[in-house]
């Protein structure tokens, strides 16, 4: 396949790097790329420019060089988590460059098509009045757990195997505490919205199965 020259900075400095042409090896590279790491279908679109590793470097000026299928996910994941908040995305940045043993211990890089599905979770919840962004943290596993806290309530949302673990916190006027708990099929995201509905004072009732 013919090459033709795109043009990069780097400290002040022009360098040249590979442009290839989309083409449809490209697109059906892609589309085993997102089954492989179990990202979601819908995710798979046409691109009009080659893929090039710039989302999370996006306004520096460089151009990475080919990625592998892991890598390739982790950048599909951060070009849809654009319209989230800053925090978010750093969040997610900083949990998608989690290395083996990150704890000092065993633990497991995040998993891409976790991440794929927290961004896809937040950026509908992101439309709804009065959105605050969860703290997202890593679980030894290669999953994450979000969490939302107020006076009154708190929510976890903890990916586990083939779903989501979901516990909420009611703290009742004379301060006693009321705890829930519920599962979720991996990608219920309607239900999700329930419980943060719940968090967020929208749903006075914890959500029934």
């Amino acid at each position: 396949m013919p090459h033709q020259q795109k043009s990069a900075y780097e400290g002040g400095r022009r360098l040249a790097v590979p442009f290839v042409q989309a083409s449809n090896v490209q697109s059906k590279w892609l589309e085993e790329i997102t089954a492989i790491q179990d990202l979601p279908p819908e995710w798979v679109y046409p691109y009009d420019d080659p893929i090039f590793a710039t989302a999370w470097t996006k306004g520096i000026g460089l151009t990475v060089t080919p990625l592998g299928f892991a890598d390739t996910a982790k950048y599909i994941v951060a070009d849809k988590a654009v319209g989230l908040s800053a925090d978010s995305r750093q969040s997610l940045k900083e949990l998608s460059e989690l290395s083996v043993g990150w704890d000092g211990g065993r633990a497991k890089p995040i998993k891409m098509d976790v991440l794929g599905d927290v961004v896809r979770l937040l950026r509908w919840l992101h439309q709804q009045p009065l959105y605050i962004d969860p703290f997202i943290v890593p679980t030894f596993d290669g999953r994450v757990q979000m969490e939302w806290h107020d006076e009154k309530r708190s929510l976890e949302i903890e990916a586990v195997e083939g779903g989501w673990a979901v516990g909420g916190t009611l703290t009742l006027s004379d301060r006693q505490r009321v705890y829930f708990d519920a599962d979720c099929e991996r990608r219920d995201f309607e239900r999700l919205k329930n419980f943060y509905d719940w968090f967020a004072g929208r749903e006075l009732i914890w959500p029934s199965p």
